[in-house]
């Protein structure tokens, strides 16, 4: 059964704001499939490529978005006024850098998510 609580795009925005970063309960917003791939008690295939893909997209809109608006805004705020506004390649390097690694870590975080999972299902196996 597909989770039908629905998080508001904000709530999402500002979770890393609000404590709440790679939050499971956020990331399960991004699942749409009839068989839940966090739950120990069903029989899921590839259950580690849709776990990381629900942190993937967790870490991109929950880090990378906001990096982005962050960099612009720094970037709006320190243009000259009167001047041609321009990019610095450097704050977007900076929040290209964070949103990579908040890649990695959501790929990590679904490492261990898919390997508690297993666990739990060869506890219930025994």
């Amino acid at each position: 059964m597909p989770n039908r609580r629905r998080a508001p795009a904000l709530a999402h925005l500002l979770a890393v704001f609000m404590g709440m970063g790679l939050d499971a309960e956020l990331a399960k917003d991004y699942w749409t499939g009839q068989v839940e791939p966090w739950n120990a008690r069903h029989d899921v295939r590839h259950r580690f490529v849709k776990l990381a893909y629900l942190y993937l997209m967790s870490s991109v809109v929950q880090i990378g978005i906001p990096m982005f608006i962050l960099a612009l805004a720094f970037d709006l705020y320190r243009a000259a006024p009167g001047a041609v506004f321009q990019l610095s390649g450097f704050s977007l390097a900076v929040a290209a850098g964070i949103t990579l690694f908040s890649m990695i870590f959501g790929l990590l975080i679904s490492l261990f998510q898919w390997r508690k999972i297993n666990q739990e299902r060869a506890e219930t196996l025994k």
